[in-house]
């Protein structure tokens, strides 16, 4: 049976850092195979304790004879009370030879007199196969004065079969100049913005930055047929007068048959939430076996629908504890609110035990009457390890449990 190798590590405890130079908060060491590609990455909640105070978050990989940054991504609050959940991920290829290779995770503020929290840090690498296929760009990307989307980066491939792929797409986006207005990401196949989850903008800060700022994923599991598939991360953004950048794009399709397992819970459905109190956008569980790794790939936008002065809170929860999380806070005029998307996404690979598992999106706002949307929640739980067969299926026969989505 299939199994993909994977390494990983977790700070869950929140982290202060207040220096204006990177300070690491941890690192993950791994033992990679000789001249094996592994797809690197991690996810966090990422906090300003003060406004005019811009935190910089980076994931570095460093090996003997070369480092690469994985990403690079800047917050600029609206409040202090906001939240953005990030994701970055890129493919390396690991020396010829056996050694220990580390992803480290660095934080900074604008000035030393400044202070920033990070918490939920998750990072991990995942073993690359023949099958999957990868996209990047290393340089810095940018649209002026754009009537449409740009393509900051992508994969061609080719399927020997029909099959369902994990698709991963993210890149760090700013608005250069034109002021405080939206920018957003999709992912098109074959030349079509077909993929669900659909495209999205959304406004974290103003303008004026030329550095790299939030990013902005997309994931999904997707069915591609056999033969010549192109995959683009495109950027761009609400105003046709407003300059936009992006850098550290990456897209990466992961062959599902090279998991043991892989399963997706998916709502394309709004949840339109006006209450105080917790409430779910989407729920699911998955029977996990006791001692096996698995991986939860989880993913939502949530969105201000009003003006109310109340902060808006997506949250991921696995077995009633919180993952991951992201809290807005309305920005603009009324007419921004339809753009401002924040999105949340995260990985997170535990050492299961053994038993049911349940994963949920909820939101909820800070006073009643305000109001939050959710959407585009996707679910992705994966089993790296290989096991024996069940009992109950015969000697010889492959069991393989997925959803199966035509893109």
């Amino acid at each position: 049976m299939p199994a993909r190798q994977v390494f990983f590590i977790e700070s869950l405890a929140t982290a202060n850092v207040s220096s204006a130079t990177r300070t690491q908060v941890t690192a993950l060491s791994f033992t990679n195979q000789a001249s094996a590609a592994y797809f690197v990455g991690g996810s966090w909640s990422v906090r300003a304790t003060e406004l005019q105070n811009n935190v910089f978050a980076q994931l570095f990989y460093m090996e003997t004879a070369a480092t690469a940054t994985v990403c690079d991504f800047m917050f600029a609050p609206v409040t202090a009370s906001d939240v953005e959940g990030q994701f970055g991920f890129r493919r390396i290829i690991t020396p010829t030879s056996v050694g220990t290779q580390n992803i480290s995770f660095r934080l900074h503020v604008s000035a030393n007199t400044k202070m920033s929290e990070v918490r939920n840090l998750r990072l991990w690498a995942i073993k690359a196969t023949a099958a999957d296929a990868y996209g990047t760009t290393e340089t810095l990307h940018q649209i002026v004065n754009p009537t449409g989307w740009a393509t900051a980066c992508s994969a061609t491939f080719t399927p020997a079969t029909q099959g369902n792929y994990l698709v991963m797409g993210v890149g760090g986006l700013a608005i250069q100049q034109g002021g405080q207005k939206h920018r957003g990401a999709r992912l098109l196949h074959q030349g079509t913005a077909g993929l669900s989850p659909a495209g999205y903008m959304g406004m974290y800060s103003a303008g004026g930055f030329t550095s790299p700022s939030s990013c902005f994923p997309i994931v999904d599991i997707v069915n591609f047929a056999a033969g010549s598939n192109t995959l683009e991360y495109q950027f761009g953004t609400s105003c046709a007068l407003v300059s936009a950048n992006v850098n550290w794009a990456r897209i990466a399709a992961l062959r599902a048959d090279a998991f043991n397992a892989i399963t997706i819970a998916a709502s394309d459905v709004t949840a339109s939430i006006s209450a105080a109190s917790f409430v779910t956008a989407l729920t699911t569980s998955f029977a996990m076996k006791g001692g096996l790794k698995y991986g939860v790939l989880a993913a939502s936008r949530g969105r201000n629908t009003n003006l109310l002065t109340a902060s808006q809170s997506v949250f991921f929860v696995m077995d009633n504890v919180t993952a991951g999380e992201t809290t807005i806070w309305g920005q603009g005029t009324a007419a921004d609110a339809v753009w401002s998307w924040h999105p949340n996404a995260l990985m997170v690979i535990t050492t299961a035990s053994q038993g049911q598992h349940e994963f949920k999106y909820q939101g909820r706002l800070s006073a009643t009457g305000a109001g939050l949307d959710m959407a585009y929640q996707r679910i992705i739980v994966m089993q790296f390890d290989a096991t024996a067969a069940d009992a109950t299926v015969p000697v010889g026969y492959f069991y393989y449990d997925h959803m199966h989505r035509s893109s």
